[in-house]
C-alpha cells in the first residue's frame, strides 16, 4: 500500500503544488532529545548523527537517542556548535570546547574573559585549532594551550562563523566579511563593509554570505566580485546550508527557503512546518535532511517525496481510510465520514454518505 500512496502523492503534487504541504517527523524530548532548542547538528565517521542543544548533547542511531552532558565530561550542556570534519568530533559550548576521543569527552575552557560566549565555528590551521566565538573573538588551540588571537577590527569579539577556501580564511563579523592566510593580518572584503554577516557557505569557487537584514549575496572568489541573491522581502535568512545537488537552503524564524534550479519554494507553518524558527540546516550522508529548530527539536524532513494534503488541500475530509485509480485515469477516495471523493483536476464528491 505505502508505495501506491508514494505514486499517488507524487502524480498529484505538481497539480496541486500551490496548496501542498509537507510531511515532518519530529524529534522531541519525548521521544529522547535532552532539549528541543536544537541549535547544531553533525554525522560521525560511524554514521551516527549528533544533535547539539542548549540542554545537552544527543547521538541518534536512527532509533534512538544516547544524551551526554557535563557528568560525561562536557564543558557544559549548552552546546552552540558541533564539527565532525577530518574525522574529529568537536563541541562548542558557551565559554569553552570539548572533544571526543576513545569514547571520552574533554574540555577545555576559553577563559575567564569568555565564559558567556558561545564558540561559533572551530577550524584546523596548521597544528592548532582556531575557535571563534560570539562575544570574545578568536582563540587559537596548541599544545592544550589557549590564546587569544588578536583581531582589532569593528565589533570584532561578535564572529559567528569562519570558512575555508584553498589557503585563505573567511571570518563573517557583524561589520562585514574578512579574509586572512595567516590570522595576523585581516582584510576586509570589498562592499562587505556593512553588513552583518551570519553565516558563510563555499560551493564552486563560490562564497555564499548570508546577512541578517541584507538578504543573501554571492562572492566570486577569483575577483571578490559581490552579487545579491533576490529572496522575498520579507524572509530575513540566518543560517545557510548547500546540498549535494546544489541547492542553496536559507533558514529563518520565519521557516525555510530552498533555491531548486533557479526557483525557490518556501517551506514555512502554512505547508507543514511545525515551527517556523529553524536554527540550522543538516544533511547526512544519506542525503537526508534535518532541520534544527528552536522549540521543537530535531525535524526530520522527507522532502517533496511525501506531500500532505488535506481540507486546506480541497479535501472534504482528513479521515482517508482507501484509495484507488480508475481506468480513465481518476482516482476514487474512500473517506471515514464523508463519504467516496474523487480527483481529476481537482477533488469532488461523489458520495457524501458515511
Amino acid at each position: 500500500m505505502l508505495k501506491f500512496i508514494v505514486l499517488f502523492l507524487i502524480i498529484i503534487s505538481p497539480i496541486f503544488s500551490w496548496a501542498q504541504r509537507y510531511s515532518f517527523v519530529e524529534y522531541s524530548t519525548a521521544r529522547g532529545l535532552p532539549q528541543s532548542q536544537v541549535t547544531s547538528i553533525g554525522q560521525d565517521k560511524n554514521g551516527f548523527l549528533w544533535v547539539g542543544t542548549l540542554g545537552g548533547l544527543a547521538r541518534f542511531n536512527g532509533t534512538q537517542f544516547k544524551t551526554y552532558s557535563n557528568d560525561d565530561g562536557l564543558f557544559n550542556n549548552k552546546i552552540t556548535f558541533i564539527s565532525t570534519k577530518n574525522n574529529e568530533f568537536w563541541v562548542g559550548h558557551e565559554g569553552g570546547v570539548s572533544t571526543f576521543e576513545n569514547n571520552t569527552f574533554k574540555n577545555i575552557s576559553l577563559g575567564p574573559k569568555a565564559i558567556s560566549a558561545q564558540v561559533s565555528s572551530i577550524i584546523s590551521f596548521q597544528q592548532s585549532k582556531i575557535i571563534s566565538t560570539n562575544g570574545a573573538g578568536l582563540f587559537e588551540l596548541k599544545n592544550q594551550v589557549i590564546r587569544a588571537i588578536p583581531f582589532n577590527v569593528p565589533d570584532g569579539e561578535r564572529i559567528r562563523d569562519i570558512v575555508q577556501y584553498k589557503s585563505r580564511f573567511f571570518i563573517a563579523t557583524r561589520s562585514g566579511i574578512y579574509h586572512t592566510v595567516d590570522f595576523k593580518k585581516f582584510e576586509i572584503l570589498p562592499n562587505t563593509e556593512e553588513l552583518s554577516i551570519s553565516d558563510l557557505k563555499i560551493k564552486n569557487d563560490q562564497l555564499y554570505a548570508c546577512a541578517y537584514q541584507d538578504g543573501l549575496f554571492r562572492i566570486q572568489l577569483d575577483s571578490y566580485k559581490l552579487k545579491s541573491i533576490d529572496i522575498p522581502k520579507e524572509f530575513a535568512p540566518r543560517g545557510l546550508e548547500i546540498t549535494k545537488d546544489g541547492s542553496l537552503w536559507a533558514s529563518s524564524n520565519n521557516g525555510i527557503l530552498v533555491l531548486k534550479k533557479g526557483k525557490w519554494e518556501t517551506v514555512n507553518n502554512e505547508n507543514g512546518l511545525p515551527i517556523g524558527d529553524i536554527r540550522c540546516v543538516y544533511q547526512d550522508d544519506e542525503h537526508n535532511i534535518w532541520l534544527g529548530s528552536l522549540g521543537k527539536g530535531l525535524i526530520y524532513f522527507p522532502g517533496d517525496l511525501f506531500v500532505y494534503f488535506n481540507t486546506t488541500s480541497g479535501l472534504t475530509s482528513d479521515l482517508i481510510l482507501n484509495f484507488n485509480q480508475h481506468k480513465n485515469g481518476s482516482y476514487v477516495i474512500g473517506s471515514y465520514d464523508q463519504g467516496i471523493l474523487s480527483y481529476t483536476n481537482q477533488f469532488k464528491t461523489i458520495s457524501n454518505e458515511n
